[in-house]
């Protein structure tokens, strides 16, 4: 490995699917912790980060494989430093940085806690859904009680029932509005959200103007003598939309066409209706932009109140937002205050390596610019590696133009810039890479509709070079299927025609754009009698036997809980239990019996205590001086689960791993770990229960789970569908807007 360094240096390592990127960032990394030509390659000095737990944890155990394979195979020499790097990782793990963005921003936000006036410890949640509904909820005890917030809300409902119609529960829907400005915000570059009045007088001036413009046009066609042009239908309906005063409509609609004929003798009249028509089209168009600028100013003012109770609700117990902390941060985060970030974090980073830089957010690239400025000023440097073309995460905040920004313009003029590409692909056979080329590169690109975002994105330059040593071509196929029935035969076919050619399930995987899709082809399979893994049920929240553990866990904290008592008995484990223990127990009898008798567990202890010595009287003891992980462990134990349901022991090990994680967050209530499971995290691959590789199953997943994963072979479903959306855009420097098709069009 020989790597020929001047710094100061950034690359951008363009890289395309299944070209070996993992590889080449883990290989540069090893290089810079052994090579003597380094600078300031300590272990602590140098931070790779990943966009998801399971990528740190990938590129970890890459890292110390690399390093182990130097110390086994190379001269003696070369294996000391390996081994002497090695010990210090293992020494220092901690000093080991591979880390998530969020992590590495994390740790810089509890060491600059109190200059937001929080301390250290301050909890940061993972889901913000259940603090947001609590502080919306106190919001609303105000209306009634504050006349200022109740006008404000019967304000807001007019509005929305002008558009919607009659609700039952407004509220909430102006909940779920306020929820969506505070997570466009969060994602967005810091800027002031705040209501201007002088919108809102300005969009009914306009509506003035168009009253006045279309009142003359009326009067004007209709006593024309002109021929009325009916390609033209909005000119009917101009005396309704005055009336109801629904300028909206006007976006709606259709305004180029005149509403008149051209006629030779009438030309004069014509012209002044044209020239009429002409500043009616001008006027909407103003208006088009004013009602985008407009639409979200009602719930912005709403949002400003809730916003401020949320956020007293949040220092008042001590908690944050995870996405709160890039927000944060872009507060004092600047080329000055970076030397104080790397005093208290206790590390200053030279070298940076980040991966999947196409799916860094604007607001984290913001955050991190300023660090590694300061780190190339001081001769250190930055590997960034990235595909525009697999940017997915923009529900996320990621941004591809950050990475274009970064190789197009002079970001860093005190460092050098290297652009690189790697360009074979090492997954892909050639017909395969050859469809991929031809689709993007000729068909999107010669269409209209997406030739603009093709090449934004460089699809339509989509080049790789198929890797030689391949001895198969490749075989893809395009089908057309119309309805449900279609698809379920046309997997039948492929699957047999597959396992016909010697291909076993396990090699097969069916990937498809979201959940829905995927318990869709999974109850194909299931009807089909096909054995199948679906991802989506692989998130150990889903698996019936962890609920089974958590009802057990909620009547060990509230034995008064007789419904979770009745769960967990009546439920696959305990049946598993009475079964191999040989005890011919009718559990359903004896709660039905005893439904009225509470609470319900005593009831078992008096019929049946044996089983309860047996089963329940330690755990029951145990709960409130074991920590949790402990006390799930003696469950375990206890209940020989491992031995008598060995086929979910990846589930039992994944619920033991996720209360690891979870009192590592400084939490150990049984409550609390309970609230922490019914809740969703910004990196959801947690939950992810761990199968082994060569299960003989068909494998189901959506695209974001397959991304970076290979198949030999790959059944892509994709449904044309599109799913109407609020239209609410923010732009960093201008507001919220709400855009359509037909606002563009204006």
């Amino acid at each position: 490995m020989s790597i020929k360094l001047d710094f100061p240096y950034y690359v951008i390592l363009k890289a395309s699917a299944g070209s070996g990127k993992t590889y080449v960032l883990t290989e540069r990394f090893v290089y810079f912790l052994l090579s003597k030509d380094i600078p300031k390659n300590n272990i602590k000095n140098i931070l790779a980060i990943t966009f998801s737990n399971n990528a740190a944890y990938e590129m970890k155990s890459r890292i110390l494989e690399l390093l182990k394979s130097f110390y086994i195979d190379n001269p003696n020499n070369f294996s000391k430093i390996a081994e002497r790097v090695v010990d210090e990782i293992l020494s220092n793990y901690s000093d080991f940085q591979v880390k998530t963005i969020d992590s590495f921003m994390t740790n810089i936000f509890k060491a600059s806690a109190y200059d937001f006036e929080f301390n250290p410890d301050v909890e940061i949640l993972m889901n913000k859904d259940s603090l947001t509904k609590y502080a919306y909820n106190l919001f609303l005890k105000d209306v009634g009680a504050n006349s200022d917030i109740t006008e404000l809300f019967e304000e807001m409902i007019e509005i929305l029932e002008e558009s919607l119609g009659f609700m039952w529960d407004p509220a909430e829907e102006i909940y779920q509005k306020i929820k969506k400005i505070y997570d466009e915000v969060l994602k967005a570059v810091p800027r002031n959200i705040t209501f201007d009045e002088s919108l809102i007088d300005k969009r009914k001036n306009m509506e003035i103007e168009l009253s006045n413009i279309m009142e003359k046009i009326l009067q004007k066609v209709n006593s024309s003598g002109l021929e009325r042009n009916y390609k033209n239908k909005i000119f009917d309906e101009f005396p309704r939309i005055l009336k109801q005063r629904r300028f909206v409509e006007l976006i709606e609609k259709g305004v180029k066409a005149l509403p008149v004929k051209k006629n030779k003798e009438l030309q004069k009249v014509y012209e002044e209706i044209e020239a009429l028509w002409m500043r009616f089209i001008n006027l909407v168009s103003e208006y088009t932009e004013l009602y985008s600028r407009c639409y979200y100013m009602p719930y912005i003012k709403i949002f400003e109140r809730f916003h401020h109770c949320l956020q007293q609700i949040k220092k008042k117990e001590g908690k944050i937002f995870i996405e709160d902390i890039n927000k944060y941060l872009s507060e004092i985060i600047n080329t000055e205050y970076v030397p104080e970030i790397y005093f208290r974090i206790g590390a200053k980073i030279y070298h940076f390596f980040i991966d999947e830089f196409q799916d860094t957010s604007l607001l984290q690239w913001l955050n991190l610019k300023p660090l590694i400025e300061n780190s190339l000023s001081e001769g250190g440097s930055l590997f960034v590696v990235g595909d525009t073309k697999q940017a997915i995460y923009n529900f996320r905040g990621a941004d591809y133009k950050v990475m274009k920004e970064l190789e197009e313009a002079n970001v860093f003029p005190s460092a050098k810039k290297i652009i690189e590409k790697l360009n074979k692909n090492y997954r892909s056979r050639s017909r395969i890479v050859q469809f991929v080329h031809d689709f993007f590169s000729k068909i999107i690109y010669l269409n209209d509709k997406y030739k603009f975002a093709a090449k934004l994105t460089e699809l339509d330059s989509c080049e790789q070079i198929p890797y030689e040593d391949f001895k198969e071509e490749g075989y893809i196929e395009v089908r057309f299927l119309k309805n449900e029935e279609e698809l379920k035969s046309s997997l039948k076919e492929i699957i047999e025609d597959l396992q016909t050619r010697n291909y076993s399930l396990r090699d097969i995987a069916i990937v498809a754009s979201k959940n829905t899709q995927v318990e869709m082809l999974s109850f194909l399979l299931s009807e089909l009698g096909v054995s199948f893994l679906s991802y989506s049920s692989l998130d150990v929240r889903k698996r019936k036997i962890t609920w089974e553990i958590i009802h057990l866990l909620q009547f060990l904290d509230s034995p008064l809980d007789d419904f979770s008592f009745s769960v967990f008995i009546m439920g696959d484990i305990y049946k598993k239990v009475l079964e191999t223990s040989k005890k011919n127990i009718d559990i359903n009898e004896f709660v039905l019996t005893n439904r009225e008798h509470s609470p319900l567990y005593k009831a078992f202890e008096k019929q049946f205590s044996q089983l309860w010595r047996e089963h329940f009287e330690r755990l029951f003891r145990l709960t409130g001086y074991l920590p949790i992980y402990d006390l799930v462990s003696e469950v375990i134990n206890s209940f020989r689960l491992f031995e008598i349901m060995p086929e979910e022991e990846a589930t039992f090990m994944k619920i033991l791993e996720i209360i690891r994680y979870f009192e590592q967050k400084g939490v150990s209530s049984i409550k609390n770990f309970i609230n922490f499971f019914s809740t969703t995290v910004e990196d959801d691959t947690i939950w992810d229960i761990t199968l082994p590789v060569d299960t003989e199953a068909v494998k189901v997943m959506t695209i974001h789970k397959a991304k970076g994963l290979q198949f030999p072979i790959t059944i892509v479903f994709l449904e044309r569908q599109r799913h109407p959306k609020d239209g609410m855009v923010i732009e960093p420097l201008e507001g919220i807007f709400k855009i359509n098709e037909n606002m563009v069009e204006k």
